[in-house]
């Protein structure tokens, strides 16, 4: 990727947090630039102020669940790509995150292959939408450029 990716880890248990940090692969992601949000209104705040290639983030935190952070920060930032990881193996949950575009939901404790293979799987798709992006940022200005010629030969 031609930056390092922003990612946010939003856990109302420290340990957790913890947890899923050290799993992070360090080989893959060392140019990461890796957050914490303690809940859903750290997350928000932090969010208000940087923009995040990836969230991770908890299900049922007190204040506000992990589905109505997803719909609000994609509401802002639908760029965002999002992971569900909670310690609640429930179905309306995971349906729900579905429909909001979470790329999965993961069961705490996440094994730590499981968290990579999805974040690898993560960079992946922005990088595809990063070069989708560069083509069409071509080819709008190979139009721009070949209209206005046009324009100059008329």
């Amino acid at each position: 990727m031609s930056e390092p990716l922003s990612i946010l880890v939003v856990d109302d248990e420290v340990h957790a947090r913890a947890s899923i940090r050290l799993k992070i692969r360090a080989d893959r992601f060392a140019s990461s630039q890796i957050d914490e949000a303690c809940d859903g209104f750290d997350a928000i705040e932090k969010t208000n102020h940087r923009r995040f290639d990836i969230v991770l983030t908890d299900i049922r935190m007190a204040g506000m669940d992990g589905l109505e952070l997803i719909g609000r920060i994609k509401a802002r930032q639908p760029d965002t790509r999002f992971l569900i990881v909670s310690g609640f193996n429930d179905f309306d949950y995971a349906r729900t995150g579905f429909r909001l575009g979470v790329k999965d939901y993961l069961l705490k404790p996440v094994r730590e292959e499981q968290l990579n293979d999805q974040l690898d799987s993560i960079c992946s798709e922005i990088l595809e939408a990063q070069k989708e992006k560069e083509v069409q940022a071509t080819l709008t200005r190979t139009y721009t450029v070949h209209r206005y010629q046009e324009t100059q030969l008329a």
